[in-house]
């Protein structure tokens, strides 16, 4: 009906009335256990209904709405009413089905924008970190050029020796190359030396950051190089049991390194703070 499905049934009316049971029902009640006899029955009436049934996005019981025989008028008499109520139900099912669509357009709608509003945000995010991420490395640059800055004043024309895997060298320049590659604003390329090797991973990427963070801080100042301290490297002693246990200072180059050894990053002659 105006181009929607609308649900007819056609019923015919029951009557229910009394039955007797017979002698051998009665006979079965007493001699079975459980066992009825039918009493009452429906009887067909000859009288019909016209049902009309609202089925669209019905969750149970759908609307109802008849026709039916009744004295002086038979169902026949009245197709006119009928076609006119499922007109209407048709026309009430394309009215809600519009209303239906334009919801779900307005809700794909909604949901497009909260897409793009989360990817405009997920792209903002990484645009963000990669901000703060750029700009933490040149603080962090800024922050410990200013110390060697102020290490090479305090020094004057003295070097600062430290050992390095089997050699020995310049601590200020071996800083100054560190930094020139964290600074994203210096064009020293990054050679990857520097970086953190992910051979060992024995902590997490937040415990690395808290201690770095530590350590920017002041936290492990006990461990931190004092100008005016012997680094000279302790006696070894059989007594010392301490000794195989102990972790050398990166300032402890050893009494086999002379005055004259070359820096290995810095070309010049060596010379120590306690010379």
């Amino acid at each position: 009906m105006n181009g929607e499905e609308c649900e007819l049934r056609i019923e015919e009316r029951l009557r229910e009335e009394v039955r007797q049971p017979s002698a051998h029902e009665l006979a079965r009640e007493k001699r079975e256990y459980g066992y009825h006899a039918i009493r009452k029955v429906q009887v067909p009436t000859g009288a019909l209904r016209v049902v009309r049934l609202d089925t669209y996005r019905v969750y149970g019981c759908p609307d109802r709405r008849t026709w039916y025989d009744r004295k002086g008028s038979r169902v026949e008499d009245q197709l006119q009413d009928i076609l006119l109520g499922f007109y209407e139900l048709a026309v009430s099912i394309k009215a809600r089905r519009a209303d239906d669509e334009l919801k779900e357009r307005k809700r794909r709608e909604e949901e497009r924008r909260r897409q793009d509003r989360e990817a405009c945000q997920e792209a903002n995010a990484k645009l963000i970190k990669q901000l703060e991420t750029d700009a933490g490395a040149w603080h962090r640059a800024r922050y410990l050029r200013r110390y060697i800055h102020a290490t090479r004043r305090r020094l004057g024309t003295q070097s600062l020796r430290a050992a390095f895997r089997d050699e020995v060298i310049d601590f200020l320049n071996w800083a100054e190359q560190y930094v020139n590659q964290m600074d994203p604003l210096h064009e020293l390329p990054r050679s990857g030396l520097f970086e953190r090797s992910g051979a060992h991973q024995y902590q997490t990427d937040i415990e690395r950051m808290k201690n770095a963070l530590a350590r920017l801080l002041g936290g492990e100042w006990a461990s931190a190089w004092k100008v005016g301290a012997d680094y000279s490297p302790p006696k070894k002693s059989a007594s010392d049991w301490l000794y195989s246990s102990r972790e050398s200072s990166v300032f402890e180059v050893g009494d086999t390194v002379g005055d004259e050894t070359t820096m290995a990053s810095s070309g010049r002659r060596s010379t120590s703070v306690d010379d």
